[in-house]
């Protein structure tokens, strides 16, 4: 008997809800993107500039400048007694450090401004040199004048292919284990490891930079999405919800796939990273925020679509086990093989096979040969 409708093609439901995904987390990464050289969830964007403090001119004992955020501030130190005043582009006074104080800022005096690449750096790219001789900022204590002098180097980051090539094989990995019969504590494992990293990129990032609290909780809107989404896909996994946990795990990695991980790409070739953990940590939790995010949304969607095709045939399956194929009704039917023909002295009776799921050749009609 034919069903009265179609059976549900589940492959058109899943793509479309990956790339609802993907879409949804590329409108938040646009939405609280910051501007150039502006503070991002990770504390100050990477860069190639390197701001270097030279010398503070004449040395004065109490002050001292130094260089923070991966060169994108200042911070000023003031154990004088006295005031220290930061003078403007024209000599007036623009900041006032009292005595005991310290003081971080954004001064466009130390930084390369212009969006296009210095001369000598755009004919050899690859080459560190110095993009700005020689920047001045005038300090007052008193009646005295003090100059802090320093210089803008260009120093090209390292090469991303190897990192890149880490979170393919990482994400080949998480799909491949995916495949088999734990493939439940896989999915869960992965999307607990993307959290867990993003969240040891971020305590390094805000410990080494100490990013505006207003632009944190900005840019950290996107990325807590994705970690609530994580966790309610990760609570109705372990619940056997198969159906909700896995469309709430193809939205969170989506969604740190494109946050937490291309969001990050910077980190893989940038040389200035703003962060107290070392840079190969950094970029190693991008790498496996990247591979282990990407993964999961492959499996998840492979999986999600084996069980709407179960259900499309009202099947059930438990949680690794297999789901054998059937015929499509849009299809011919498959030709079944007659059986050897059975005959008697009252009839001629032709055994046709019929699906069951008791074990072959057991009838329970005695009036069929083999019957109970």
């Amino acid at each position: 008997m034919h069903p009265t409708h179609p059976r549900r093609r589940p492959w058109p439901t899943v793509l479309l809800l990956v790339m609802t995904a993907l879409l949804v987390a590329l409108a938040a990464v646009v939405v609280v993107a910051p501007p150039a050289g502006a503070d991002s969830l990770g504390g100050a964007e990477p860069s190639n500039y390197q701001t270097r403090v030279l010398a503070v001119r004449p040395a004065t004992e109490g002050i001292t400048v130094e260089v923070v955020d991966a060169g994108t501030r200042l911070r000023l130190h003031n154990a004088s007694g006295r005031e220290v005043v930061v003078l403007g582009d024209e000599s007036e006074p623009w900041l006032r450090v009292g005595p005991g104080q310290s003081v971080t800022w954004h001064d466009h005096r130390a930084h390369w401004e212009a969006e296009e690449l210095p001369t000598g750096v755009r004919r050899a790219p690859g080459t560190a040199q110095v993009a700005v001789p020689r920047w001045t900022i005038s300090l007052r204590t008193g009646r005295r004048l003090v100059d802090v002098v320093g210089e803008v180097r260009w120093v090209p980051g390292p090469s991303p292919l190897p990192w890149l090539a880490g979170a393919a094989v990482l994400a080949m990995a998480v799909v491949a284990a995916g495949r088999g019969r734990r493939w439940l504590g896989v999915l869960v494992a992965a999307l607990a490891l993307v959290v867990a990293l993003d969240l040891v990129q971020l305590a390094g990032a805000w410990t080494g930079a100490r990013p505006p609290l207003p632009g944190t909780l900005l840019t950290l809107g996107a990325s807590a999405a994705g970690w609530v989404l994580a966790a309610l896909a990760v609570r109705q996994l372990l619940r056997r919800r198969l159906e909700s946990g896995l469309f709430q795990l193809l939205l969170a990695a989506g969604l740190l796939v494109v946050v937490s991980g291309l969001g990050d790409l910077g980190f893989l070739f940038r040389s200035q990273l703003a962060s107290s953990l070392p840079d190969w940590m950094v970029r190693a939790a991008v790498t496996g925020k990247l591979g282990l995010a990407a993964g999961a949304l492959a499996a998840g969607a492979l999986h999600l679509r084996a069980l709407l095709a179960a259900q499309a045939r009202d099947v059930s399956p438990e949680p690794g086990l297999e789901v054998v194929p059937s015929w499509d009704w849009d299809e011919e039917p498959p030709t079944l093989e007659p059986a050897a023909a059975t005959t008697s002295s009252s009839n001629l009776a032709t055994v046709l096979p019929w699906p069951s799921h008791r074990r072959q050749g057991t009838f329970d009609d005695p009036d069929l040969p083999g019957g109970a």
